[in-house]
């Protein structure tokens, strides 16, 4: 059986319809220089679609919460880095969501 990998700059857009868990997977597309020289903020476009059962998702939280905590453990920035992400939209996320 051949692997697909499939890579994504940001996931958002989650959604749950019918069981069935949305994730969109969205790549980063750095618009060209501005004519005086500036980089204009980048546009983050959906590529792909995970779609799994809410049941998979919900086996799988355990798995992302032992991960969080080996990087915080390994003094990883997590919450530093939390605030200086940019949502897929463009904007730069509220800072007390």
């Amino acid at each position: 059986m051949n692997e697909e990998v499939i890579y994504a700059d940001v996931i958002g857009d989650l959604a749950v319809s019918g069981g069935v868990v949305r994730l969109a997977l969205y790549t980063e597309y750095p618009p060209p220089l501005s004519a005086d020289g500036t980089q204009p903020p980048s546009e983050f476009r959906v590529r792909h679609r995970l779609v799994i059962p809410l049941s998979g998702l919900i086996q799988a939280l355990p798995l992302f919460d032992s991960f969080r905590r080996q990087l915080e453990s390994q003094g990883f920035p997590i919450d530093a880095l939390k605030e200086a992400l940019i949502e897929p939209s463009g904007a730069v996320p509220d800072k007390g969501a």
